[in-house]
């Protein structure tokens, strides 16, 4: 059921791949503004550019761990995280390092018998770690010390915890979920006093963007499902979740318009991008098939993307168009929910296609077996639908999908439907 949306050539050429500063795999990015930024990853690696990539500077770090979480609140003031494990030493946990002087120097905390996977401050003072076993930890004097966060105790708050996204001192949420079990949210609304936590997806989810206080998405996934993503209108207290038919990992996501966003897929050497903000998504490799791993852009013409063996894209401006829309992806297709849905025992399944386009919608139960084909054949632009009879199934949960292909590309995507009788 996971089949790739890929176009190599549109997608590679609004990326531009930079010179590799190293040859170590890139785990985060993070830039300022148009110029200053820096990257980091394994073998403690921390790199740090002031003209927008064009050259980077070896910053020393002191550790030869794996840096997996990176955050700058000022140009000069960061913080990284890193798992100790025994080797030379006999205790494992959680290294972070401060800096106070962009990077020039690194000052070196641990937290022995804990792993944290993010790090975020509000500023120099007040800031939060988010780790295993869904352990949130707070600090109020820069991390000298920290206490635990009050948690709701669901099933679901005990799960990882791989980013923390706060849209003010008193509004934020929490990311994660573990590998085959589900993706969790936290939320809070009160600075941290109280945070709840629910499973809203099959997979983990590991980064989400706010469009507004109340709309939200969130994107996640894992390596035998795909990619996923989850998004809310009512401020994170309900969340869609929709699975994107896409193999990969969605392992952050930024928006470069308030409508395009980008979403590196990790392990499956792919992207993806969406140009109406979440509605549809299309995948496309990377220049050199190399896993992607972050991604973030500062304005509408300014991007970066980091992942394996040092690479390093920019986002390609030139190929933006005045009107700040890019001229040659056409809108994809659009797969819409069933209705009704619970159904017994028919359904309605509609779907929009900007051009004319070889269609395929085939029907799976829960396992993932192919239990009818719905449609096969060409169809025209414009809205279709194809009605289905449940009469001779079993009730219970089944996916929808549609594959489209023509010259320029080829998506898939997949939706849930209940039959109820």
């Amino acid at each position: 059921m996971v089949l790739g949306a890929l176009c190599p050539a549109l997608g590679q050429e609004r990326w531009i791949p930079l010179e590799k500063p190293t040859t170590r795999d890139l785990q985060k990015v993070f830039f300022h503004d148009t110029a200053q930024g820096w990257v980091v990853g394994d073998s403690g690696t921390i790199l740090k550019t002031t003209n927008g990539g064009m050259t980077w500077v070896h910053q020393e770090s002191g550790i030869t761990n794996g840096i997996h979480s990176f955050f700058m609140l000022t140009p000069a003031h960061g913080w990284v995280l890193a798992f100790q494990y025994p080797k030379d030493t006999m205790w494992y946990g959680t290294i972070m390092l401060e800096t106070s002087d962009g990077g020039a120097t690194w000052m070196r905390r641990e937290f022995a018998g804990d792993f944290y996977y993010t790090v975020f401050f509000h500023d120099s003072l007040n800031g939060w770690l988010g780790g295993d076993r869904g352990k949130l930890v707070s600090t109020t004097n820069g991390g000298i010390t920290w206490s635990p966060a009050l948690v709701d105790s669901t099933p679901a708050s005990g799960f990882p915890i791989h980013n923390l996204r706060f849209y003010s001192r008193d509004y934020g949420f929490a990311l994660g979920g573990r590998i085959d079990l589900a993706g969790v949210v936290w939320r809070t609304t009160n600075g941290g006093e109280w945070w709840t936590a629910n499973a809203e997806s099959s997979e983990p989810v590991h980064d989400l963007h706010y469009i507004d206080s109340l709309n939200l998405i969130a994107v996640g996934g894992e390596f035998d499902i795909g990619a996923s993503m989850i998004r809310s209108r009512d401020g994170g207290r309900r969340w869609d979740y929709t699975y994107l038919g896409i193999w990969g990992d969605a392992k952050a996501v930024s928006f470069r318009t308030p409508s395009e966003a980008w979403s590196p897929l990790g392990f499956s050497g792919t992207y993806m991008v969406t140009q109406d903000t979440g509605r549809t998504w299309s995948e496309f490799y990377s220049p050199d098939t190399s896993a992607m791993n972050d991604v973030m852009f500062t304005d509408s013409t300014h991007g970066f993307m980091v992942g394996g063996r040092g690479t390093i894209l920019k986002f390609n401006a030139s190929v933006v168009n005045v009107d700040n829309h890019q001229a040659e992806l056409p809108a994809a297709p659009a797969l819409f929910q069933n209705y009704p849905n619970p159904f017994n025992p028919t359904t309605s399944i509609s779907y929009e296609l900007s051009e004319r386009t070889t269609v395929v919608m085939k029907l799976y139960d829960v396992s993932g077996r192919e239990v009818q084909a719905l449609f096969t054949g060409v169809r025209e632009a414009g809205v279709h639908s194809v009605e289905f009879s449940g009469e001779v199934f079993a009730s219970g949960t089944y996916f929808y999908e549609l594959t489209t292909s023509n010259a320029s590309r080829r998506t898939t995507q997949v939706r849930k439907m209940i039959l109820l009788k």
